[in-house]
């Protein structure tokens, strides 16, 4: 307890806030992420968070998925599994929140098994940044692992264009176009929005969702009939082809 007592002062005189202040900034989960991550990096906190980088985005249903099965499959630690006799096995966080769905994986230099980090914690560190302003190395590390989540985050809800890949396309949206469901306004051309530029001379236009072949779903040309050929013709299918 002491030493969470003395972590806060240090945030305040850091911040130059009151009590009140920090605890509207910061939850009481962050002391207990802080000890955690203490404990694996060997005894300092913000050495322990530059040891941290982000893994992969692990969707977790706890009605279809089996806890052990994704914790094998992704050498998650034992740590980040919550086990009691009367509730069934689940995924918490360092913090100790647990029932997580969205598992945000890390690899720390100092742990030979991947640590889960709730959504929620990481973005209660990112806020140490004000704290540590000064530490460049630490806010620029922070600032790719929120990176890191928030495009992993985004996947939940975006599909990214077929034609340039920015993640921009909503998933569950009604586009009056019906081919902005596979591309972006940017990628889109003609009148009515039917058509793309070739992606390699970009120049010709070529319909939009316009099939590969009868058979492949979701696959679409994206260059004009010449660069495909120039593309292509040394392929040892194209050989045999002609």
């Amino acid at each position: 307890m002491n030493s969470i007592l003395a972590y806060k002062q240090e945030l305040k005189d850091l911040l130059n806030v009151s009590t009140e202040e920090l605890d509207k900034m910061f939850k009481s989960t962050l002391y207990t992420f802080k000890a955690q991550m203490e404990e694996i990096g060997g005894g300092d906190f913000l050495s322990s968070l530059m040891k941290l980088s982000y893994d992969q985005m692990v969707i977790y249903d706890k009605h279809t998925d089996c806890v052990d099965d994704i914790q094998s499959s992704n050498n998650i630690a034992d740590i980040n599994i919550k086990e009691t006799e009367n509730v069934e096995k689940c995924f918490m966080c360092l913090c100790g929140k647990s029932h997580l769905h969205n598992l945000h994986i890390f690899n720390h230099n100092d742990c030979e098994q991947k640590l889960v980090i709730g959504s929620t914690c990481i973005k209660q560190v990112e806020k140490l940044k004000d704290a540590y302003i000064e530490n460049a190395e630490l806010c620029q590390k922070l600032d790719v692992i929120i990176t890191s989540l928030k495009s992993n985050e985004k996947l939940l809800t975006h599909k990214p264009c077929y034609k340039c890949g920015d993640l921009v396309i909503k998933k569950n949206y009604q586009y009056q176009k019906p081919h902005m469901m596979n591309y972006c306004k940017d990628c889109l051309c003609g009148k009515n929005k039917n058509f793309i530029h070739c992606s390699t001379c970009h120049i010709k236009v070529i319909p939009a969702s316009q099939p590969i072949n009868s058979w492949t779903q979701g696959k679409f040309k994206i260059d004009c009939g010449r660069c495909w050929y120039q593309k292509n013709k040394h392929q040892s299918w194209m050989k045999n082809r002609n």
